[in-house]
């Protein structure tokens, strides 16, 4: 399986929207498209490709990856709708960004995203999502 990227995405650090017409370049295999992912491997590189490559690369264990990738796309509807953020995928991303810059190790993101997670997990139960509500 040569050609196949052999690093673990450990964090999704941006993405970014060319809008409707897809004026972006895949930086992993040079296709066209819209949306562009900017993620952090465990190797220390940071690497970017759209949606088609990033199923390529492996993730590392957990829902980190899945989180702060959440987290990118939450953002970008808050900014489009304008609309405010929730205090958790805020945390995330601000965890993501330290991250990027070398603040902080990778198991002390990997902390502070499941901890924000576990408030979100908390506040939708509390609110009810996630379960068989009965109409009374």
């Amino acid at each position: 399986m040569s050609g196949l990227p052999t690093a673990k995405i450990i964090a999704v650090l941006h993405r970014s929207d060319a809008g409707p017409e897809g004026g972006d370049t895949c930086p992993h295999c040079g296709a066209s498209g819209r949306y562009v992912l900017t993620f952090l491997c465990d190797d220390g590189v940071t690497r970017g490709a759209m949606s088609g490559c990033f199923q390529l690369f492996r993730r590392a264990s957990g829902p980190v990856v899945a989180l702060t990738r959440k987290a990118c796309e939450k953002a970008a509807e808050a900014r489009t709708s304008r609309r405010t953020l929730a205090s958790w995928w805020e945390e995330i991303l601000a965890a993501t960004t330290r991250l990027g810059s070398g603040e902080i190790t990778p198991n002390e993101h990997r902390a502070l995203v499941l901890s924000a997670d576990g408030r979100r997990r908390e506040w939708l139960a509390r609110k009810g999502y996630g379960q068989y509500r009965r109409a009374s």
